[in-house]
């Protein structure tokens, strides 16, 4: 009988484990499409674009737009999720997310439109190391 008993209990506690690990999924996935966790990254990358490739004013404001609408493409969201918010936010989470946005043609095309051929060139330069 106490075996049944300790049985019963192991399964049940094995449940509950479950129940929370996967609210704790479900919770990072939500947080990682959260505007005010975009805004973030994206601000984040933009001091950094802005640094490494040297951006203008204008020029970083120009990118902003396309560094929010690329994090928030699924594509860029199904990438992103393999790593927990604070992964993300680490120096090597943030390299990561660049890595992503250079390696999107699509992200790369855009910032073509305004960027100096020397800064496009610096910033395909970087894309291509990947």
């Amino acid at each position: 009988m106490k075996k049944v008993l300790f049985i019963c209990f192991a399964l049940v506690i094995g449940q509950l484990s479950a129940q929370d690990m996967g609210a704790m999924a479900a919770d990072a996935a939500s947080t990682l499409s959260s505007d005010a966790f975009i805004d973030q990254i994206a601000g984040d990358q933009l001091k950094s674009m802005a640094k490494k490739f040297n951006l203008t004013d204008a020029q970083a404001e120009q990118a902003s737009a396309f560094v929010t609408e690329s994090l928030k493409s699924p594509k860029v969201q199904k990438a992103l999720g393999k790593f927990s918010p604070e992964q993300l936010l680490s120096p090597d989470g943030l390299q990561t997310i660049q890595n992503t946005l250079l390696g999107n043609k699509k992200f790369m095309k855009k910032m073509k439109g305004f960027l100096n051929p020397d800064q496009f060139g610096m910033m395909s330069k970087a894309a291509s190391m990947l």
